[in-house]
């Protein structure tokens, strides 16, 4: 499992995450990025957040040997691709209730439905 806010970052390995600069491109992908139920790889920009398709993830999540991303970024966005990329909105701003994923680490996570979802 892999968390994040945006979208992924288009980097080697996982270890150069924390080598990505503030403002960079790979920074803005994980800020600001955002997936679409689409295929294809990037998809263009709207309104400043870069937009990806199922094969950009594909590919990212394998050769970071992940099966599950779960991410904060667009608020009322159903499971993607396969239920591999789960979208929680957790910000008390947007709406009265929160959502929230509870991980057992003990079991192996393969799509959204090997978690628990809780409104909270």
């Amino acid at each position: 499992v892999l968390a994040l806010h945006g979208s992924l970052p288009d980097v080697a390995s996982l270890e150069e995450i924390n080598e990505i600069s503030l403002g960079s491109r790979e920074w803005h992908q994980i800020t600001w990025g955002d997936f679409q139920n689409a295929s294809g790889v990037f998809l263009g920009d709207y309104v400043g957040r870069p937009q990806f398709g199922e094969d950009y993830f594909a590919n990212i999540m394998s050769r970071f040997g992940k099966n599950l991303l779960i991410r904060s970024h667009q608020p009322m966005t159903p499971p993607l691709y396969d239920k591999r990329c789960l979208t929680i909105f957790t910000s008390h701003a947007y709406f009265p209730v929160r959502t929230i994923a509870i991980l057992d680490l003990e079991r192996e996570a393969k799509t959204s439905d090997d978690i628990t979802i809780v409104t909270i």
